[in-house]
């Protein structure tokens, strides 16, 4: 595969959850680099007994994979909350947007 229309949305906030392994591990050919793909299935095994040790090597694999750019963003998306002078407690949530169930009004 040369190019292809990809979303990712991390689901939980791990190291692990920012790099699809889908997409990165050899196994659908998106993208196929067998040390990093052996370094992510280390970092995964990490991940419930030594945090700060998978961390580390989520941070070298990252460096890795933006050295051999497989992945393109074409596009980070904004928005802009507009909200009454009565509103307080405004929260904002990179992932859901405004927590409206912390918003309290006057």
């Amino acid at each position: 595969m040369q190019i292809a229309e990809l979303r990712w949305f991390a689901d939980y906030p791990t190291a692990s959850g920012f790099i699809s392994p889908a997409i990165f591990d050899c196994s659908l050919h998106f993208f196929c680099n067998k040390r990093i793909a052996r370094a992510m299935a280390r970092a995964r095994a990490k991940q419930a007994t030594d945090s700060a040790a998978a961390n580390a090597l989520w941070a070298r694999i990252d460096r890795d994979l933006t050295d051999q750019a497989p992945w393109l963003f074409l596009y980070n998306t904004k928005q802009a909350d507009f909200v009454s002078s009565r509103v307080g407690n405004f929260q904002y949530n990179l992932r859901y947007g405004i927590l409206l169930d912390q918003l309290w009004v006057k």
